[in-house]
């Protein structure tokens, strides 16, 4: 053990209690002794008064109400970044256009979902923006129809939402021959998918297992049409997230999180139903 001299030889360990007297902030005298027990216990009444309101803050994500909250996070985090997205969703437009000519249908969501919410860990509503494009591709060579669209799009903007620059990567399924399923990935936030005449839709965003269930809003902005006879389909994705925002629990005598809310709270835009 460490030890310092003190004065004229007093040994004592470097490493001290950082305790001090009552005399520190009431005098070389500081009163009597049950006053000075009273005040130590109204300091402890106070600490404890703040650990169980910091408690109660904790768990409920905060002072205002979580549905209200929750609602208000995705609200502000659609105003920043559908602008940015929908101009970013117009510009691939655009560049794809020689490619596959005009989309068949586009259609934008809004996707709430529960996270966490295990041991006393309050969950969080997690909301996010999609945006699911549609067009026709000819069947009779879709290859180089598929390479020609995947290197347009790697040239296109894909920074919304994706602070990284992540570029779009092509899978191996790009390469097959018909390329049919999952051709190209960015990850975080983006999906091609093609598929073959007449072809069964496969769903890519299985439900996300939580404390509440999804919940989902849509806009269609360009009405859904049919695809010529003999043609296939390419479904580009791209998706933002919105909000991530503590919901609060109740904490249990298991050490577990009830939560809340019993369903996710979805935000009130324009244009969009369930």
């Amino acid at each position: 053990m460490h030890k310092r001299t003190l004065g004229q030889g007093l040994e004592v360990s470097a490493i001290g209690l950082g305790a001090m007297g009552m005399s520190q902030s009431y005098g070389p005298n500081p009163g009597d002794r049950d006053e000075m027990i009273a005040v130590l216990g109204a300091a402890a009444v106070i600490v404890l008064v703040a650990v169980l309101i910091g408690g109660v803050l904790y768990f409920r994500g905060g002072i205002q109400d979580p549905a209200q909250r929750a609602r208000q996070d995705a609200e502000d985090g659609y105003a920043e970044l559908a602008p940015l997205l929908e101009a970013e969703e117009d510009a691939r437009a655009e560049a794809l256009a020689p490619v596959l000519g005009d989309p068949i249908a586009r259609t934008w969501y809004i996707v709430c979902s529960a996270v966490g919410g295990d041991s006393l860990i309050p969950p969080r509503q997690v909301c996010r923006l999609d945006v699911l494009t549609t067009y026709a591709i000819g069947w009779d060579d879709p290859g180089p129809t598929v390479d020609e669209l995947l290197t347009v799009l790697e040239s296109t903007d894909s920074s919304t939402g994706n602070p990284s620059g992540i570029p779009w990567q092509r899978t191996p399924r790009a390469s097959a021959d018909p390329p049919t399923g999952g051709v190209a990935e960015m990850r975080p936030g983006g999906s091609v998918w093609v598929y073959a005449p007449d072809a069964e839709f496969i769903s890519m965003d299985p439900p996300v297992l939580g404390p509440f269930p999804d919940r989902a809003v849509r806009k269609h902005t360009i009405p859904a049409s049919e695809p010529p006879a003999g043609h296939g389909t390419v479904d580009i994705r791209r998706s933002v997230q919105l909000s991530s925002t503590n919901v609060g629990c109740m904490p249990t005598a298991r050490f577990t999180c009830d939560p809340v809310l019993e369903d996710a709270v979805l935000p009130r835009i324009e244009g969009f139903k369930e």
